[in-house]
């Protein structure tokens, strides 16, 4: 995820959004920046998404992995004192 200081300083991009005119005008009377806001949240659910596909994409490899560690154990397991 990004940091504020990273979103701060990266180059802005302006867009057009529909919204809720409602929520809009409330927003703005509680003086809620929109557009920190929307960045800020719209971060979180980006880095979620890469996430979710990364395990998507990985997937078959880490279940194969587990596969490996159940059969065979850990690569250190053998040499532990514990």
């Amino acid at each position: 995820m990004m940091h504020t200081s990273q979103t701060e300083s990266a180059k802005k991009d302006r867009v057009n959004l529909s919204m809720n005119s409602e929520l809009v005008q409330k927003a703005k009377a509680l003086n809620i920046n929109l557009s920190k806001e929307l960045e800020k949240h719209l971060d979180k659910l980006v880095a979620e998404r890469q996430q979710q596909v990364w395990k998507e994409e990985n997937q078959e490899a880490i279940k194969q992995y587990n596969s490996r560690v159940l059969t065979d154990g850990l690569f250190g397991d053998k040499l532990r004192q514990f």
